[in-house]
């Protein structure tokens, strides 16, 4: 038996019907009939009685049906209590990413909310709202609402689909936000910044990049879950900052 069983049950209780229950519910009747079946042989003892109208609770069923709602009452309040300590999180697209997916500090799991912004707007997103956590490339420091919890760096690599990309003269991409720490680094390193793309979206690039129409310089997760090939023999590490509320 399982809360779910508990639903099947409360529902044929106050419908007075198995098939109406079922409708309800969305499931065929004969699986509500089966699980019926399971309850009724856990418990030893019969919960509905058939009727040419539909079904009648029993004694024992009454008692249950009173069981059954005082357990979902407590199963509401867990519920509650659990989302409460859930947490809402502040970042830009890329570093979310890697630290829900890479990181193996948190889980999505964790938090009721996961806002998403341009790494120039995060600051200001931070005065204007308070978040359990931000992560993020800028300082905080002039914010007295977070303090730093832990400093992270981001292994990346400039990707490409083939090797050979830098020699096709494929254009260099990079996200347009001006304080993106994957384009600070980018135009301190290319010496030809004709070869400078700007986009607007990081999915964009992955997709420009993904089907060989740039080179980008992006985390090395995307090296392994997209197929593409680093072009430099060794990773990049930039820093990022983890923030959490006072």
């Amino acid at each position: 038996m399982n809360f779910n069983d508990l639903k099947i049950f409360q529902a044929i209780y106050e419908i007075g019907s198995l098939n109406k229950a079922a409708e309800q519910l969305g499931y065929a009747q004969s699986n509500i009939t089966t699980r019926l079946k399971v309850m009724e042989t856990e418990l030893n003892t019969k919960l509905f009685l058939r009727t040419q109208k539909g079904v009648t609770p029993t004694k024992t069923g009454n008692i249950f049906y009173s069981a059954t709602l005082n357990i979902q009452a407590e199963l509401a309040k867990v519920t509650t209590q659990i989302d409460q300590q859930k947490k809402t999180l502040l970042g830009s697209e890329v570093l979310i990413s890697e630290l829900l997916n890479n990181s193996g500090l948190v889980s999505y799991s964790h938090f009721s909310k996961i806002v998403v912004k341009r790494q120039e707007n995060i600051v200001q997103e931070a005065a204007n709202n308070l978040y359990d956590l931000v992560v993020t490339f800028a300082d905080l420091n002039n914010n007295h609402n977070y303090h730093l919890q832990k400093t992270r760096a981001i292994k990346c690599n400039y990707l490409a689909r083939e090797s050979h990309a830098f020699a096709n003269n494929l254009p260099v991409l990079v996200n347009s936000d001006p304080i993106c720490a994957f384009r600070k680094r980018t135009l301190q390193d290319l010496a030809d910044k004709s070869r400078i793309l700007e986009i607007d979206s990081l999915q964009a690039i992955e997709m420009m990049v993904e089907q060989g129409s740039g080179i980008s310089l992006l985390p090395c997760s995307f090296a392994e879950t997209k197929n593409l090939v680093k072009l430099r023999t060794t990773d990049i590490s930039l820093e990022y900052k983890i923030y959490q509320s006072k």
